[in-house]
């Protein structure tokens, strides 16, 4: 029988005369009593001002719990533990990490790493602390710690880039906006000032902070995610496009060599053009890089040729190539050579047949298809959380798919979206033959499980889509 309702409980987050009562419940015999003010202590710790006295008196309750016979009331502290920095949670967790349930061990690591990033949270924003350990979570989930530390380094130093420019645009306004409204206060204070030298001074002020807010608008719009636009290009000035982009930003390097576009001008692509730039860019980039001091230099051969209804584009150097430990690591996501290099790559892709037709699809955009496929099979929804987005945000994921798919399928969409964050396919789609064995090659837990589930049915779309 439990001794206290939930609700009573919740009432301790806002009112300090009821904490008395979530502290008796988390020393209660019925564990389930205890598992659920563990809960609302977690919640109460989350939302506790610096200073607050209440929040010692709860770490101590919970603290003790670390021992507690029911593993879900372990995991529980372990749970709240990662949304505070209290030092009291230190060696909590350290005993934590070798409990002899693995669910408890797992929190506990989990909680390590979140309280470890929250200590560095000022970098990326304090606002934005729960979304960005939400998704670094995801992140480690998929592909270990070193993919966590590889995102992490990536996104700090894109954030410090990003504060770096934006103070500098900002200052340049702010420093005279501030000398305009000490004038103007001056200006208020003396008799003597005509109205007309005051507006004058406040449309000044003004028109700098319409300014600013161009800036800041700019730099919002700089941070959205792009829509991609696919239009009909000819190939062969996208290829040169790129290969000029990449020959000026080889300057540092003494020689550098000749680049050779060998594509038809007749053959006609339809892309994105500044993401197949971008693209073939780093590409050449590093082909010119692969050189260093070789001489005589052969030039860089570009060739194109059209395969299965898709264009193949090969890029062949004459550069020393790779040992044997790169060449291992080549294809490892999150694998680098540079000092501050993130391991990204190229987006690995791999080809699935959609209403009849080959398309190549990223990782991320396979495992949303795959978990939609799932979804479809069991005549349910795929929820944007299992999705990869968070309550707060849309599920971009289905956006970059149906870019991806859009070469395929043009106008037509074959995703719906339904109530609360729910995705499926239209009426019409039907799941046929796929590989399971081969999507496990990817090296990707998320994809494998979900091809498992398939039970290799999977990856095509009926051509009456």
């Amino acid at each position: 029988m439990r001794l206290f309702s939930r609700e009573k409980l919740v009432m301790a987050i806002s009112d300090p005369s009821e904490c008395a009562e979530l502290l008796t419940a988390l020393s209660a015999d019925d564990w389930s009593v205890t598992l659920e003010a563990v809960v609302v202590a977690d919640m109460r710790l989350r939302g506790a001002i610096a200073g607050d006295p209440q929040v010692d008196p709860i770490v101590q309750k919970l603290v003790a719990l670390a021992n507690h016979t029911k593993w879900e009331v372990r995991r529980a502290v372990a749970n709240a533990a990662a949304h505070t920095a209290h030092a009291g949670f230190e060696p909590v967790l350290a005993k934590l990490a070798l409990d002899d349930n693995s669910r408890v061990r797992h929190a506990s690591e989990q909680a390590a790493l979140r309280r470890r990033d929250s200590r560095h949270a000022s970098t990326l924003g304090k606002q934005h602390e729960d979304r960005i350990n939400s998704i670094l979570d995801d992140i480690a989930s998929r592909f270990g710690t070193k993919g966590r530390d590889a995102v992490k380094r990536a996104a700090e130093q894109i954030a410090n880039t990003f504060a770096r420019e934006l103070y500098h645009e900002v200052i340049k306004l702010l420093s005279p906006l501030a000398v305009s409204a000490d004038r103007l206060r001056a200006q208020l204070g003396d008799t003597n000032v005509s109205s007309d030298a005051l507006a004058e001074e406040a449309a000044r002020i003004g028109r700098r902070i319409s300014q600013l807010r161009g800036i800041l608008d700019a730099m919002r719009a700089y941070t959205a995610q792009p829509a991609l636009s696919y239009r009909p290009e000819v190939l062969q000035d996208v290829i040169q496009e790129a290969a000029g982009v990449a020959t000026d930003s080889a300057s540092q390097q003494s020689q550098r060599p000749p680049i050779d576009v060998e594509v038809p001008s007749a053959m006609v692509v339809c892309v994105a053009r500044t993401r197949l730039v971008q693209a073939l860019t780093n590409v050449l980039l590093n082909a010119i890089e692969a050189y260093g001091d070789i001489a005589p230099l052969k030039p860089i051969r570009v060739k194109a040729e059209i395969q299965e209804g898709l264009v193949t584009i090969a890029v062949e150097d004459s550069g020393c190539g790779m040992s044997a430990e790169a060449q291992r690591d080549a294809l490892t996501l999150f694998a680098t050579s540079k000092p501050n290099g993130t391991g990204n790559r190229i987006g690995r892709r791999t080809r699935v047949t959609v209403a009849g037709q080959p398309v190549n699809l990223t990782d991320a955009s396979l495992r949303v298809l795959l978990h939609l496929l799932v979804a479809l099979r069991n005549g349910t929804f795929a929820n944007k959380i299992d999705l990869g987005a968070s309550e707060e945000q849309g599920c971009k994921g289905i956006s970059i798919l149906r870019n991806e798919l859009k070469p395929v399928l043009r106008d037509t969409d074959i995703i719906k979206s339904h109530y609360w964050g729910n995705y499926g396919f239209i009426d019409g789609v039907r799941i046929g033959e796929g590989n399971p064995d081969m999507l496990s090659q990817i090296g990707d837990r998320a994809i494998s499980a979900l091809a498992g589930q398939l039970w290799g049915q999977s990856l095509t779309v009926d051509q009456k889509v």
